[in-house]
């Protein structure tokens, strides 16, 4: 198939062929599954190859600085929804890319659009890759801290295969760790997996 072009990311960005869809996120320790919230996942509803998956645009995206853009019109989009439903527990979480993460006044950016919309900070998850955090360690980690003093809660995703080093990983604001899926996918039967998993859960409620 003919390959993307970032004229064609920027038009779809502009006339909203960026969409979002919404994929449940249910709490288990309670007995019975409770939903929680929902994590927003970007979709381009492209006019001739119908719907297009982040994997297939969003690094084209970051190549060609429109990454910014992008993010904007999805987090707009996410807490725009957040902000109708009548439910106050439910949950957003967004995907965010290192380089939108690290630009000057982000954090700041965020927290605003929060307080504008009238929604709770803690309402909002951001969520971003351990391996994409570890590209700009020190950026990353004074954003992470801006937004989880103002409350919003922090998950690193794809936690385990980034190499970070466990004195990094120590100081993470992070309320939330996301196993990769190379390790999850193995469970029950693959002891090594499981092994990693269990130790994994460790650490996390030992660092809080």
């Amino acid at each position: 198939p003919q390959h993307l072009a970032a004229d064609q990311l920027r038009d779809a960005i502009d006339t909203g062929q960026i969409t979002v869809h919404y994929q449940p996120i249910f709490d288990l320790t309670r007995g019975t599954p409770r939903l929680d919230g929902f994590e927003a996942l970007a979709r381009w509803q492209h006019p001739v190859r119908g719907l297009v998956t982040p994997n297939q645009f969003i690094g084209l995206a970051e190549d060609t600085g429109l990454i910014d853009r992008l993010g904007e019109s999805v987090m707009l989009q996410a807490l725009s929804q957040l902000h109708t439903w009548s439910d106050r527990h439910l949950t957003m979480a967004v995907n965010v890319s290192v380089h939108q993460f690290i630009r000057p006044g982000y954090a700041a950016g965020v927290i605003s659009q929060l307080t504008e919309l009238g929604i709770a900070h803690g309402r909002l998850t951001i969520e971003i890759t351990e391996s994409q955090m570890m590209t700009e360690p020190d950026l990353a980690l004074a954003a992470l801290s801006e937004l989880a003093a103002a409350g919003v809660q922090i998950a690193i995703d794809d936690f385990g295969t980034g190499f970070s080093s466990m004195a990094y990983v120590r100081n993470l604001p992070a309320h939330v760790l996301k196993i990769d899926r190379l390790f999850v996918s193995g469970l029950p039967h693959e002891s090594k997996d499981a092994a990693v998993v269990a130790a994994t859960i460790q650490l996390a409620h030992s660092l809080g």
